[in-house]
């Protein structure tokens, strides 16, 4: 199963997983679920909730803000291990916790799970599901993911090249479709002669002439107006600039310490006071 998380799984998880597949009836998707979901169930006994449903995993896993008095007082290896169980687990949606719990009956031969329990009945109890003889391999490498420190994924970026198609996703109206690019290598060599990072520009003063903002507010208002007839927007996600505009109360400060009628003159960017 694909994750896209910020971390990547113990090396020793991914080649368990490796391990199973190769010297096991297991297929790789069987032991990658076989792990997790039991890595699941382990870090429900480190936080002492082996008491709770095998449902409950999910809530876990979810991240919710649950007021619960077990989750307001764990220790620091508690979090820890509640941290990485989320980055190796991919189920923290309730329906799919349930559909690994289903799959881990069905289609995980009996001798290699540490759990059993009856996929008709999904309250019973962790402690319950629990066999008392169980792969102690599993066990150890449970309880090192749990505490490991984990590495940042990696994930590699190739450079475009030149007459190879590229497809991206575009959202139009009424629907998202399918749209397909493809670069010359003009088109590379002028985007690689553009720096990663624009030059700082010079700092200058400017001004602004108070009169043209009325045009610019009027101007924005007629491209809400089209935008919420076509977004079905509501008057408060409007900008209302003419409105905003005539609160405008600016009076230019003059060379002498004396300041203009309210509004007029231009407004620059050291002298002057505005207010609304």
């Amino acid at each position: 199963m694909s994750q896209m998380t910020l971390f990547e799984p113990p090396d020793i998880f991914t080649a368990r997983v490796k391990e199973l597949k190769d010297n096991s009836e297991l297929n790789r998707e069987q032991a990658q679920l076989l792990l997790q979901v039991e890595l699941g169930f382990a870090l429900m006994e480190c936080l002492g909730f082996d008491d709770e449903a095998v449902t409950a995993v999910w809530a876990i896993l979810s991240g919710m803000p649950l007021r619960h008095p077990r989750l307001q007082n764990l220790d620091e290896s508690q979090k820890r291990a509640v941290a990485n169980a989320r980055q190796i687990i991919p189920f923290s949606a309730r329906f799919v916790w349930l559909g690994a719990l289903r799959f881990y009956i069905r289609n995980i031969p009996q001798n290699w799970r540490n759990y059993d329990f009856n996929i008709q009945d999904l309250d019973s109890q962790i402690i319950h599901a629990a066999k008392g003889l169980r792969h102690q391999i599993h066990q150890n490498l449970y309880e090192s993911c749990l505490s490991a420190n984990l590495e940042f994924r990696q994930r590699r970026a190739e450079l475009v090249k030149a007459g190879v198609p590229y497809q991206f996703q575009a959202k139009t109206e009424k629907e998202t479709v399918t749209m397909q690019v493809q670069f010359t290598t003009e088109n590379l060599s002028t985007a690689r002669q553009q720096p990663w990072f624009p030059t700082p520009r010079d700092r200058n003063p400017f001004s602004v002439r108070i009169s043209n903002l009325e045009s610019d507010a009027e101007f924005l208002d007629g491209r809400e107006k089209l935008l919420a007839r076509r977004y079905g927007w509501h008057e408060t996600q409007k900008g209302h600039w003419v409105s905003r505009f005539r609160k405008i109360n600016f009076h230019k400060i003059q060379e002498d310490g004396t300041r203009t009628f309210r509004n007029t003159g231009n407004v620059d960017n050291h002298t002057g006071a505005i207010a609304f």
